[in-house]
């Protein structure tokens, strides 16, 4: 939640605009491998120009304005 409202009021007027996606709803929280796994995700998912899905999302009222990915969006 503290996430959405930062991002809302970062981008304020164009956070609708951007994807927003959380790696940790997939993995859950491995602790000590957790900043490895995130730069290999992150990087894999750039390079196939990929932005993937929240798993188990539940809406809140504080992230109505954000674009959060519910499915796996590819961009060529």
């Amino acid at each position: 939640m503290i996430e959405a409202i930062s991002l809302d009021r970062l981008f304020q007027d164009n956070s609708a605009h951007i994807s927003v996606t959380a790696n940790k709803s997939m993995t859950v929280h491995m602790f000590g491998a957790t900043g490895e796994f995130e730069a290999i995700a992150l990087v894999k998912t750039l390079a196939r120009y990929e932005v993937t899905p929240i798993r188990n999302y539940r809406p809140s009222h504080h992230e109505e304005q954000l674009n959060l990915n519910t499915e796996l969006l590819k961009n060529r």
